[in-house]
């Protein structure tokens, strides 16, 4: 349905670590594509991505990061 999303990612996303606060996690990760729910899948990736890489800070990432979005739009 219009609106829908589908979003793949591997592991290396919500178990990102920094020093302090932990994995980055599947709640943070889902606040990252509810706040752009009405993008396309492009920057919904970025800002995945930027939020993550936010969170880890310094620290390297551990695991690979693979993310895959697709939304269904409305084509008239």
């Amino acid at each position: 349905m219009p609106g829908d999303w589908l979003l793949i990612f591997s592991d290396g996303i919500p178990e990102a670590a920094n020093s302090n606060e932990g994995d980055f996690g599947d709640e943070r990760l889902l606040r990252a594509v509810t706040r752009r729910k009405h993008d396309t899948a492009a920057p919904i990736c970025g800002r995945i991505v930027d939020e993550m890489r936010e969170h880890i800070r310094e620290q390297r990432q551990a695991d690979d990061i693979t993310l895959i979005s697709a939304n269904c739009c409305n084509i008239e």
